[in-house]
Protein backbone atom coordinates (compact mmCIF):
# COMPACT_ATOMS: atom_id res chain seq x y z
CA UNK A 1 0.00 0.00 0.00
CA UNK A 2 2.41 2.21 1.06
CA UNK A 3 5.02 2.35 -1.85
CA UNK A 4 2.56 3.86 -3.99
CA UNK A 5 2.80 6.97 -1.64
CA UNK A 6 6.39 7.32 -1.71
CA UNK A 7 6.16 10.96 0.10
CA UNK A 8 3.75 9.15 3.03
CA UNK A 9 6.22 7.87 6.16
CA UNK A 10 4.96 5.40 8.64
CA UNK A 11 4.82 5.13 12.79
CA UNK A 12 6.24 8.69 13.06
CA UNK A 13 7.05 10.54 16.17
CA UNK A 14 5.06 13.30 16.75
CA UNK A 15 6.95 14.93 19.47
CA UNK A 16 7.96 17.67 17.64
CA UNK A 17 4.73 18.28 15.65
CA UNK A 18 2.55 19.60 18.68
CA UNK A 19 2.85 21.90 21.85
CA UNK A 20 2.57 19.15 24.20
CA UNK A 21 5.63 17.37 23.57
CA UNK A 22 4.10 14.15 24.21
CA UNK A 23 5.87 11.29 22.42
CA UNK A 24 3.06 10.06 20.72
CA UNK A 25 2.81 8.44 17.12
CA UNK A 26 1.20 8.43 13.76
CA UNK A 27 0.64 5.26 11.59
CA UNK A 28 0.85 7.97 8.61
CA UNK A 29 2.21 11.35 8.52
CA UNK A 30 2.69 14.03 5.46
CA UNK A 31 4.57 16.72 5.04
CA UNK A 32 2.94 19.75 2.46
CA UNK A 33 4.03 22.81 1.56
CA UNK A 34 1.76 23.11 -1.65
CA UNK A 35 -1.76 22.60 -3.27
CA UNK A 36 -0.42 19.71 -5.43
CA UNK A 37 1.05 17.66 -1.81
CA UNK A 38 -1.94 18.43 -0.51
CA UNK A 39 -3.95 16.51 -3.06
CA UNK A 40 -1.55 13.82 -2.68
CA UNK A 41 -2.45 13.58 0.91
CA UNK A 42 -5.99 13.70 0.36
CA UNK A 43 -5.84 11.16 -2.34
CA UNK A 44 -4.37 8.52 -0.31
CA UNK A 45 -6.86 9.42 2.19
CA UNK A 46 -9.58 8.49 -0.41
CA UNK A 47 -7.89 5.47 -1.95
CA UNK A 48 -6.98 3.70 1.43
CA UNK A 49 -10.24 4.93 3.36
CA UNK A 50 -7.56 6.36 6.17
CA UNK A 51 -9.21 8.45 8.99
CA UNK A 52 -7.18 11.88 8.46
CA UNK A 53 -6.29 15.17 10.81
CA UNK A 54 -4.66 18.28 9.85
CA UNK A 55 -1.74 19.93 12.32
CA UNK A 56 -0.08 23.07 11.76
CA UNK A 57 1.80 23.78 15.36
CA UNK A 58 -0.02 21.26 17.12
CA UNK A 59 -1.84 23.17 20.00
CA UNK A 60 -5.31 22.51 21.08
CA UNK A 61 -4.80 18.70 20.54
CA UNK A 62 -3.75 15.52 22.00
CA UNK A 63 -3.72 12.57 20.78
CA UNK A 64 -5.70 9.27 22.26
CA UNK A 65 -3.45 6.49 24.18
CA UNK A 66 -0.48 8.35 22.70
CA UNK A 67 -1.22 7.04 19.14
CA UNK A 68 -3.17 8.45 15.87
CA UNK A 69 -4.41 5.20 13.87
CA UNK A 70 -4.62 7.28 10.44
CA UNK A 71 -3.01 10.04 8.43
CA UNK A 72 -1.80 13.36 9.93
CA UNK A 73 -1.22 16.11 7.50
CA UNK A 74 1.77 18.56 8.09
CA UNK A 75 0.52 22.16 6.73
CA UNK A 76 3.66 23.71 5.90
CA UNK A 77 1.91 25.80 3.64
CA UNK A 78 3.34 29.34 4.59
CA UNK A 79 2.89 31.94 1.66
CA UNK A 80 1.50 35.27 2.63
CA UNK A 81 1.53 38.63 0.76
CA UNK A 82 -0.24 42.42 1.51
CA UNK A 83 -2.27 44.76 -0.74
CA UNK A 84 -2.64 47.69 0.61
CA UNK A 85 -4.65 46.60 3.80
CA UNK A 86 -5.73 43.34 2.75
CA UNK A 87 -3.84 40.11 3.49
CA UNK A 88 -3.68 36.76 1.90
CA UNK A 89 -2.51 34.21 3.75
CA UNK A 90 -1.52 30.43 3.21
CA UNK A 91 -2.76 28.04 6.47
CA UNK A 92 0.34 26.97 7.84
CA UNK A 93 1.36 30.63 8.21
CA UNK A 94 2.34 31.01 12.12
CA UNK A 95 -0.45 33.15 13.72
CA UNK A 96 1.89 35.03 15.74
CA UNK A 97 4.45 35.64 13.16
CA UNK A 98 2.22 37.08 10.59
CA UNK A 99 0.99 39.50 14.03
CA UNK A 100 4.03 41.06 14.51
CA UNK A 101 4.60 41.30 10.60
CA UNK A 102 1.03 43.38 9.83
CA UNK A 103 1.98 45.26 13.25
CA UNK A 104 5.50 46.27 12.52
CA UNK A 105 3.59 47.91 8.58
CA UNK A 106 0.99 49.63 11.23
CA UNK A 107 -2.23 47.26 10.28
CA UNK A 108 -4.27 46.30 13.16
CA UNK A 109 -6.28 43.33 13.26
CA UNK A 110 -4.27 40.94 14.18
CA UNK A 111 -2.39 41.91 17.29
CA UNK A 112 -4.45 40.82 20.10
CA UNK A 113 -3.64 37.20 19.06
CA UNK A 114 -0.35 37.57 19.07
CA UNK A 115 0.11 34.83 21.70
CA UNK A 116 -2.15 32.27 20.69
CA UNK A 117 0.39 29.69 19.51
CA UNK A 118 -1.50 28.23 16.36
CA UNK A 119 -1.50 28.77 12.66
CA UNK A 120 -4.35 30.77 10.92
CA UNK A 121 -5.52 27.55 9.63
CA UNK A 122 -5.74 26.00 13.06
CA UNK A 123 -6.86 29.39 15.05
CA UNK A 124 -9.56 29.63 11.97
CA UNK A 125 -11.16 26.17 12.66
CA UNK A 126 -11.15 26.71 16.48
CA UNK A 127 -12.24 30.42 15.97
CA UNK A 128 -9.70 31.34 18.16
CA UNK A 129 -9.61 34.25 19.97
CA UNK A 130 -8.98 36.47 23.38
CA UNK A 131 -10.73 39.00 25.33
CA UNK A 132 -13.37 39.61 22.46
CA UNK A 133 -10.65 39.48 19.87
CA UNK A 134 -11.77 37.02 17.09
CA UNK A 135 -9.65 35.39 14.39
CA UNK A 136 -13.23 35.94 12.96
CA UNK A 137 -13.47 39.42 13.01
CA UNK A 138 -11.12 40.78 10.39
CA UNK A 139 -11.82 37.88 8.27
CA UNK A 140 -13.29 38.00 4.73
CA UNK A 141 -13.22 34.82 2.93
CA UNK A 142 -11.67 31.14 3.71
CA UNK A 143 -10.64 28.84 0.75
CA UNK A 144 -10.82 24.89 1.17
CA UNK A 145 -9.77 21.94 -0.45
CA UNK A 146 -12.59 19.15 0.35
CA UNK A 147 -11.76 15.00 -0.17
CA UNK A 148 -12.40 15.22 -3.85
CA UNK A 149 -10.36 17.31 -4.63
CA UNK A 150 -12.98 20.92 -4.86
CA UNK A 151 -11.83 24.13 -3.89
CA UNK A 152 -14.28 26.03 -2.29
CA UNK A 153 -14.69 29.90 -1.22
CA UNK A 154 -16.95 30.93 2.07
CA UNK A 155 -17.44 33.95 3.24
CA UNK A 156 -17.38 34.95 6.65
CA UNK A 157 -20.79 34.67 7.18
CA UNK A 158 -20.99 30.89 5.32
CA UNK A 159 -18.08 30.04 8.30
CA UNK A 160 -20.36 29.59 10.82
CA UNK A 161 -18.20 30.62 13.16
CA UNK A 162 -19.24 30.57 17.16
CA UNK A 163 -17.08 29.98 20.19
CA UNK A 164 -14.40 27.86 19.72
CA UNK A 165 -16.17 26.59 16.31
CA UNK A 166 -16.63 26.63 12.67
CA UNK A 167 -17.81 24.82 9.90
CA UNK A 168 -14.91 23.04 9.18
CA UNK A 169 -15.38 21.18 12.38
CA UNK A 170 -18.16 19.43 10.22
CA UNK A 171 -17.48 19.52 6.75
CA UNK A 172 -13.75 18.30 7.25
CA UNK A 173 -12.61 20.48 4.22
CA UNK A 174 -8.77 21.40 5.06
CA UNK A 175 -8.38 24.97 5.17
CA UNK A 176 -5.81 26.81 2.64
CA UNK A 177 -6.27 30.17 2.25
CA UNK A 178 -7.14 33.28 4.10
CA UNK A 179 -8.17 36.89 3.46
CA UNK A 180 -8.43 39.62 5.77
CA UNK A 181 -9.12 42.92 6.09
CA UNK A 182 -6.68 44.77 8.30
CA UNK A 183 -7.16 48.53 9.42
CA UNK A 184 -4.56 51.14 9.17
CA UNK A 185 -2.93 52.10 12.63
CA UNK A 186 0.27 53.76 13.65
CA UNK A 187 -0.43 51.65 17.50
CA UNK A 188 -0.55 48.42 16.27
CA UNK A 189 2.80 47.57 17.60
CA UNK A 190 2.72 48.70 21.00
CA UNK A 191 -0.66 47.57 20.99
CA UNK A 192 0.94 44.05 20.51
CA UNK A 193 3.79 44.41 22.68
CA UNK A 194 1.28 45.56 25.51
CA UNK A 195 -0.94 42.09 24.56
CA UNK A 196 2.56 39.82 24.60
CA UNK A 197 3.50 41.03 27.79
CA UNK A 198 -0.32 40.36 29.47
CA UNK A 199 -0.12 36.93 27.95
CA UNK A 200 3.53 36.14 29.16
CA UNK A 201 2.91 37.66 32.90
CA UNK A 202 -0.63 35.34 32.87
CA UNK A 203 -0.29 32.37 31.41
CA UNK A 204 2.40 29.74 31.08
CA UNK A 205 3.33 30.11 27.23
CA UNK A 206 6.77 29.19 28.18
CA UNK A 207 5.97 25.10 29.07
CA UNK A 208 4.55 22.64 27.33
CA UNK A 209 1.09 22.48 26.86
CA UNK A 210 -1.86 22.46 24.68
CA UNK A 211 -3.35 26.20 25.77
CA UNK A 212 -6.67 26.18 27.55
CA UNK A 213 -7.88 22.91 28.03
CA UNK A 214 -11.82 24.01 28.70
CA UNK A 215 -14.09 26.11 27.30
CA UNK A 216 -14.84 29.49 29.56
CA UNK A 217 -19.00 28.43 30.59
CA UNK A 218 -20.14 31.99 29.95
CA UNK A 219 -18.18 35.62 28.76
CA UNK A 220 -18.23 36.09 32.60
CA UNK A 221 -17.14 33.03 34.03
CA UNK A 222 -13.90 31.71 33.06
CA UNK A 223 -12.56 27.98 33.34
CA UNK A 224 -9.51 29.26 34.66
CA UNK A 225 -11.05 31.06 37.65
CA UNK A 226 -13.38 28.17 38.43
CA UNK A 227 -10.91 25.56 38.59
CA UNK A 228 -8.43 27.47 40.60
CA UNK A 229 -11.20 28.54 43.14
CA UNK A 230 -11.74 24.78 43.18
CA UNK A 231 -7.71 24.52 45.17
CA UNK A 232 -6.91 22.72 42.27
CA UNK A 233 -3.63 24.47 40.61
CA UNK A 234 -0.39 22.53 41.19
CA UNK A 235 -2.25 19.20 40.78
CA UNK A 236 0.02 16.82 39.62
CA UNK A 237 -0.72 13.06 37.84
CA UNK A 238 2.56 11.20 36.97
CA UNK A 239 4.27 14.00 34.17
CA UNK A 240 1.48 16.15 33.99
CA UNK A 241 0.62 19.38 36.33
CA UNK A 242 -2.42 21.87 36.44
CA UNK A 243 -0.53 24.92 36.05
CA UNK A 244 0.38 27.37 39.11
CA UNK A 245 0.19 30.56 36.63
CA UNK A 246 -3.20 29.96 34.98
CA UNK A 247 -5.50 27.22 36.16
CA UNK A 248 -6.64 26.15 32.82
CA UNK A 249 -3.85 24.94 31.52
CA UNK A 250 -2.29 21.54 31.76
CA UNK A 251 1.22 21.42 31.50
CA UNK A 252 3.52 18.14 30.11
CA UNK A 253 6.54 18.37 33.06
CA UNK A 254 8.75 16.37 30.73
CA UNK A 255 7.18 12.79 30.76
CA UNK A 256 4.01 13.54 30.42
CA UNK A 257 1.83 10.71 28.58
CA UNK A 258 -2.45 10.88 27.18
CA UNK A 259 -3.50 9.11 30.39
CA UNK A 260 -1.78 11.83 32.85
CA UNK A 261 -3.48 14.47 31.50
CA UNK A 262 -6.65 13.03 31.22
CA UNK A 263 -7.17 11.80 34.26
CA UNK A 264 -6.13 15.37 35.09
CA UNK A 265 -9.18 16.34 32.90
CA UNK A 266 -11.77 14.11 34.39
CA UNK A 267 -10.77 15.15 38.05
CA UNK A 268 -11.03 18.95 37.34
CA UNK A 269 -14.42 18.24 35.96
CA UNK A 270 -15.78 16.48 38.69
CA UNK A 271 -14.58 18.58 41.30
CA UNK A 272 -15.94 21.68 39.70
CA UNK A 273 -19.12 20.01 39.32
CA UNK A 274 -19.05 19.12 42.87
CA UNK A 275 -18.14 22.32 44.10
CA UNK A 276 -19.39 24.65 41.80
CA UNK A 277 -22.61 22.94 39.84
CA UNK A 278 -20.58 23.68 36.82
CA UNK A 279 -20.28 21.26 33.80
CA UNK A 280 -16.91 22.16 32.23
CA UNK A 281 -16.86 21.20 27.99
CA UNK A 282 -13.25 20.65 26.67
CA UNK A 283 -11.53 22.84 24.13
CA UNK A 284 -8.60 20.86 23.34
CA UNK A 285 -9.62 18.83 20.74
CA UNK A 286 -9.22 14.84 21.60
CA UNK A 287 -7.52 12.62 18.05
Amino acid sequence: MITKWPRIERECSLRRYHTYGIDAKAKFLIEVSNHTQLIEALSFVKEENQPFTVLGRGSNVIFKDDYYDGLVIINKMTAYKLVQNTLICEGGVNLPLIARKTAKQNLAGLESLVGIPGTVGGSIFMNAGISGAWISSHLISVEALFLDGRRRIFSKEQCEFSYRSSIFHKNKAVITKAMFDLVPDSNASSILQKNLADRLHSQPIEEKNSGCIFKNPTPQLSAGMLIDKCGLKGLKASGAEISSKHANFINNLGSAKYRDVISLIDRVKAEVKKQKGVDLECEIRVL
